[in-house]
């Protein structure tokens, strides 16, 4: 074949595509060399036909054809990628150097330093490395992310250029989210309500872009208690992705609104968008998300008493959640089985189920997940009569929730989870709102 063609159609490359940066002829041309170089097979007999440099499913372009495309074509798109390849990588190498230095020097490094700081690759690379540690260190993600609007100034201040101002507008629209999460929601209202200025004047055409901002800022206003106002930014996130033809987003936002509904008690509205975002997914490309709107119904079919139905399609799904979940696919499986025994009154199983599931998630790390599923156990002990391992439980769930940082009026109401003298209906009442707030914050921390 000449030159080798043994790569990968990574993730990376359909994004290329998905952008517009790699062609899709340049796509299936390079699936095609890479089948050929794999399969002796399938390159025995390309060989017996000729061989030569493989066109997209093998077929010459049609000459007379204006809209064919040319080797050249496919050429020229796979040169581009290899250069966008390379300008990601200097764009990584300059934001660790930029790490390296104090923070009040940033700027002006951006602003009058190496000419690679003013570009359009290291702007992107400023929002990957924003939304890959804004859960860690919201800060830091804050100060990496306006540094953007320094970094395209020189393509953004003649309004022509499309490209420079959907990027600023995220990095906005990200400073605003970093904000949200370190607790500064006056910040993140703020940076919001001037994005929505600009959107109203169209000041840059990206429907993914205005969706997106959407859905972000829908997270602020769920943590400002604003539930029907978020729905509706929500409703208009969907429907911009929609418009876009962006399934991956309409899907995501979904199972947002599911998840939100569930929180505030409307478990029927809960259930149909998490259907609804089940049946925009691939269970074989997208499996996380589509376990997360597996998991959504079956936990809104028991909180509607719909027991029978919740266990057909766990049941149902068991190979999913062990062929795509792995070890955490197996866990929460075992912790809906848990939950539904609860439910059914069969409190021993519902405890051995659970205290498995618990257990697996302390082994990955998933601390917060498994001291949400040590509340169900909770409520298996005492429905099983063990109030004294019961109120063990209820001091250890004190010690665990407080570690994780949690608000002081659910860590109120756990403290009498674990006093001794309360009365078990006292306790379970407790119990259950309890689990409704630490659902809510556990939806809160996933925004």
């Amino acid at each position: 074949m000449g030159k080798s063609y043994d790569n990968h159609l990574t993730l990376e490359l359909y994004l290329f595509a998905l952008q517009g940066d790699l062609s899709l002829e340049a796509l299936l041309h390079l699936g095609h060399a890479h089948l050929l170089e794999r399969c002796p097979e399938c390159r025995g007999a390309w060989d017996d036909q000729g061989g030569g440099l493989p066109a997209p499913f093998g077929q010459e372009p049609v000459e007379d054809d204006p809209d064919a495309t040319s080797h050249a074509d496919v050429e020229e798109s796979i040169r581009r990628l290899s250069v966008m390849r390379k300008l990601d990588r200097e764009a990584r190498e300059d934001v660790e150097h930029l790490l390296r230095t104090p923070r009040n020097e940033w700027q002006r490094k951006v602003e009058v330093g190496r000419t690679r700081f003013r570009t359009r690759a290291f702007a992107q690379r400023l929002l990957s490395e924003c939304r890959e540690r804004v859960r860690n260190d919201p800060l830091l993600a804050a100060d990496l992310v306006a540094l953007v609007p320094t970094a395209l100034r020189w393509a953004t201040e003649d309004r022509k250029r499309n490209w420079a101002l959907i990027l600023v507008a995220r990095a906005e629209a990200y400073h605003a989210n970093a904000l949200r999460v370190s607790g500064d929601l006056a910040g993140a209202s703020m940076r919001f309500t001037r994005l929505e200025a600009q959107m109203a004047k169209a000041a840059w055409a990206s429907l993914e872009t205005d969706a997106e901002i959407s859905s972000l800022h829908a997270s602020l206003l769920v943590e400002q208690g604003r539930h029907t106002e978020a729905d509706e930014l929500l409703v208009t996130a969907a429907r911009l992705y929609a418009e876009a033809c962006e399934v991956e987003g309409a899907a995501r936002v979904r199972l947002k609104r599911a998840n939100l509904a569930g929180v505030v008690g409307n478990h029927s509205l809960g259930y149909q968008l998490h259907v609804e975002a089940a049946a925009l997914l691939d269970q074989e490309s997208q499996p996380n998300l589509y376990l997360g709107a597996v998991t959504g119904q079956v936990l809104t079919l028991t909180d509607l008493g719909r027991l029978e139905n919740a266990q057909s399609l766990l049941e149902e799904n068991l190979s999913t959640y062990e062929a795509h979940g792995g070890d955490y696919g197996s866990a929460l499986w075992k912790c809906l089985s848990g939950r539904l025994a609860l439910a059914r009154g069969r409190p021993q199983e519902a405890g051995s189920l659970l205290a498995q599931g618990r257990d697996e998630f302390v082994r990955l790390g998933r601390t917060y997940d498994a001291a949400l599923v040590s509340l169900d156990l909770f409520l298996a002990l005492l429905d099983e009569g063990a109030s004294v391992k019961a109120a063990e439980l209820g001091r250890d769930l004190v010690e665990v929730f407080e570690d994780l940082d949690t608000p002081r009026d659910i860590m109120a109401s756990l403290r009498l989870l674990a006093d001794a003298v309360t009365q078990v209906s006292t306790k379970v009442r407790t119990a259950r709102d309890v689990r409704q707030m630490l659902r809510m914050e556990a939806f809160r921390r996933s925004l």
